[in-house]
């Protein structure tokens, strides 16, 4: 099996077993309980399994009916369950559910599966920048995705000494102009 489809089965597989733990299991009466999984972004390939186990009925063989619920640049994963009607569950980085519950004290977030062993994010830069570690951003420009995705690049300059105050932080669109334009 190769590596991404590894990952796709691997994520779907987590979320049934973790999801049947609260569904009772089976659908042989028919009664199916209903959850809303609240996607992190927009449909697309990173939410594969997902998508995948619905079609194939794998919630559904635990008596689950799951409504994935789209993302995008205005939905906050982490704080769309706090919402009236909300979902019960949310894909989120790491960070995000930590900077939430750090700011909301009543918070009941609970990461209940990491499908990664380090970071997703990556940060990237132009050769002649000379931004090769994190200590380089002094006196630049660094860009980031805003709702927590901006967390770890904030946590990365001050592992190397650096403050807010060393470099401008710039919150970029969701996707690359600013980068590409520079």
């Amino acid at each position: 099996m190769q590596r991404p489809h590894r990952f796709l089965a691997i994520g779907a597989a987590a979320l049934v077993l973790l999801l049947s733990a609260c569904g009772g299991g089976g659908s042989a009466s028919g009664n199916l309980t209903h959850l809303q999984l609240q996607l992190q972004w927009v449909p697309q390939a990173q939410f594969a399994g997902y998508f995948a186990a619905v079609q194939q009925g794998y919630y559904r063989d635990e008596g689950l009916d799951i409504e994935l619920k789209p993302g995008g640049p205005d939905i906050a994963p982490q704080v769309e369950g706090s919402k009236p009607n909300g979902p019960e569950f949310a894909i989120s980085w790491t960070p995000k559910v930590l900077q939430a519950r750090e700011s909301d004290a009543g918070s009941d977030l609970v990461n209940i599966a990491q499908i990664f062993q380090r970071a997703g994010t990556l940060s990237v830069s132009w050769k002649d920048s000379n931004i090769t570690s994190p200590s380089d951003f002094r006196g630049k420009k660094v860009g980031a995705w805003g709702f927590g995705n901006e967390l770890e690049v904030i946590a990365s300059a001050r592992l190397a000494g650096l403050t807010e105050s060393d470099f401008t932080a710039v919150t970029q669109p969701f996707d690359m102009t600013l980068l590409l334009n520079a």
